[in-house]
């Protein structure tokens, strides 16, 4: 199986994860979830179980460029983490590509940056959360301000994330914060059955989900 099979292959299987975390546990009950913490928590967890895949694993690992104390000379990592490079909310690292301080797309992002790059290692995916909970609203710019953050990580880190895409998920808790949200008229929306798309903005209501047109 080649790279780029792995890849969209595991594309696909965050997609199934999400959509699974949407429809079986946050639409049957919002009120599950008393902060944005818990969502993310919850959709860490079963993103970490649906993304252990060995064949995926093969290649996470980091050789050390900084003296180190015994213990091998690599870091072996997962694929998902939580509040990762620039504070990402959920990230799916590369599965195929591992780079260390040295390398030189690195150094060309981070000059001066004598610290290990596993903090910042090619994403294959990047999760932003938003959370309109019960008597509060998210607006249409907070979501956009993400979005317009997960487009310049992508800018930013083209050289060594070349297949980075990302989603913007804002879930909404009560009736009141949806109708906040339709007043918005920076928001238009097309209503569609699964979250099925990288690089798109999504909210999540009890009932429906809402991709944000382009």
């Amino acid at each position: 199986m080649g790279d780029q099979m792995d890849r969209d292959k595991l594309k696909i299987i965050i997609l199934e994860s999400i959509n699974c975390f949407i429809k079986g546990h946050f639409m049957p009950n919002p009120y599950g979830y008393l902060y944005e913490s818990d969502l993310q928590a919850h959709l860490f967890s079963t993103l970490r179980v649906s993304a252990h895949i060995p064949e995926f694993l093969t290649n996470r690992r980091v050789k050390k460029t900084l003296e180190m104390p015994k213990g091998g000379d690599y870091f072996y990592l997962n694929l998902i983490y939580t509040e990762y490079a620039n504070k990402i909310d959920l990230v799916c690292l590369d599965p195929e590509f591992a780079i260390t301080a040295t390398c030189t797309e690195y150094k060309d992002i981070h000059p001066n940056s004598k610290a290990e790059a596993i903090w910042d290692q090619p994403l294959l995916v990047g999760i932003e959360l938003k959370y309109s909970m019960y008597g509060k609203y998210c607006s249409s710019k907070s979501i956009k301000d993400d979005y317009e953050k997960m487009e310049k990580y992508k800018k930013d880190r083209k050289l060594y994330s070349p297949d980075f895409h990302f989603l913007c998920l804002c879930f909404i808790q009560d009736a009141w914060a949806l109708e906040e949200t339709e007043k918005d008229s920076k928001v238009q929306w097309d209503v569609v059955p699964a979250v099925d798309d990288y690089d798109r903005i999504y909210y999540i209501s009890k009932n429906d989900i809402y991709k944000l047109k382009q």
